[in-house]
């Protein structure tokens, strides 16, 4: 008879955070004892393979299975893989699971198991809270995250004031005109860091187009957001009059025109790059921690220190005491407010402008 094998993961066709613990069975029938599997994490866009280790099948020669954890390490990139084993005597006999995808993302295991170690994410009947209230807990952190940083977590399409038509994931109003800044090159502040690429940038008086640079023109600064222009003979920029050419040189009377610049442009975390800030996961677990905290204090019933009832049994009355989980919430709370500021105030120092606190 020849030995055959299967596998399986709980966490197939789930999202898993680096670092996220990924569970295997491995069954296998008409085995000799002593047999060696390799076991694999392959990607699914080339079949090759990331993580290899190797498990032996023990016991008489028959049916069994053999089970096991492993830990996505951090150097593991974000993408789809697969759970995959083979005979090591025999590469044709072999099997592959479910799809696992690895992410960036905050799961509610890395919440509840890592930023939240030691405090039951329970309800005041010891229920455990199910994943959805720490996946809302992570959501909020992600809008609260790029609100901070302005950075967006995955890369999104800006637009000024958009028209009807235009596509567009994230709004912005138009952006002041800064005449010195225009002198020489010019360069534009966007409101985001990571700008990954400009498609459009025109400057208006009013509702009167004024210029229209070409895309060729312009330079990018992805970190810091800023863009500088830089004419090129090779294209001409679409200019209305002598004021569009005044403009674009920064030879003007105005120091500043409000609501003069509409771009478009993408901005945020090139996820497929893996050019995460570091200590950015870091942040959100923090944030995530500091959104659970509150629904944990109101779900903890304090503790009973005493309890009196009276002689007619229609009223009862208790005292109670501040639960011991209070004060370690408390303090969680705390250094986690102090650790988020102060990784805030050095993530915008290295970027520009000021760094805002969690109050």
């Amino acid at each position: 008879m020849t030995t055959a094998l299967a596998i399986d993961s709980t966490k197939k066709n789930e999202n898993i955070a680096i670092g996220e613990p990924v569970d295997y069975t491995i069954t296998a029938t008409d085995y000799v004892a002593g047999d060696q599997v390799s076991l694999q994490l392959r990607k699914v866009s080339d079949n090759s393979a990331v993580i290899t280790k190797t498990v032996t099948l023990s016991g008489a020669s028959t049916s069994g299975n053999l089970s096991g954890t492993w830990i996505l390490k951090t150097s593991q990139t974000v993408g789809n893989y697969y759970l995959y084993c083979e005979l090591s005597t025999d590469s044709t006999i072999n099997t592959g699971s479910a799809c696992i995808t690895t992410c960036v993302l905050l799961t509610p295991w890395m919440l509840t198991n890592v930023y939240m170690a030691g405090i039951p994410f329970e309800d005041f009947q010891h229920n455990t809270l199910s994943d959805a209230v720490a996946e809302t807990c992570v959501e909020t952190a992600i809008g609260q995250l790029e609100e901070d940083t302005k950075i967006f977590w995955y890369i999104k399409t800006v637009i000024a004031d958009p028209e009807p038509g235009d596509t567009y994931d994230y709004e912005i109003d138009k952006l002041t005109y800064v005449k010195r800044d225009m002198r020489g090159l010019g360069i534009i502040t966007f409101p985001h860091f990571m700008v990954q690429s400009v498609t459009e940038l025109k400057g208006y008086l009013a509702s009167v187009e004024a210029i229209d640079i070409p895309v060729s023109w312009l330079e990018i600064n992805k970190k810091r957001g800023t863009v500088h222009i830089i004419p090129s003979t090779a294209t001409s920029a679409t200019i209305t009059g002598t004021i569009g050419t005044s403009l674009l040189i920064g030879n003007v009377v105005e120091n500043l025109i409000p609501a003069f610049w509409k771009p478009k442009y993408t901005a945020g975390w090139d996820e497929s790059a893996q050019n995460f800030e570091k200590g950015h996961l870091q942040a959100l677990g923090i944030r995530a921690t500091l959104n659970a905290t509150p629904i944990l204090s109101d779900a903890i019933k304090p503790g009973v220190s005493s309890t009196s009832l009276s002689m007619d049994g229609l009223s009862e009355s208790e005292g109670t005491t501040a639960s011991a989980i209070y004060a370690l919430l408390s303090a969680r709370e705390k250094t986690y407010k102090d650790q988020y500021n102060a990784w805030l105030r050095k993530f915008i120092r290295r970027y520009r402008g000021p760094a805002f606190s969690v109050g």
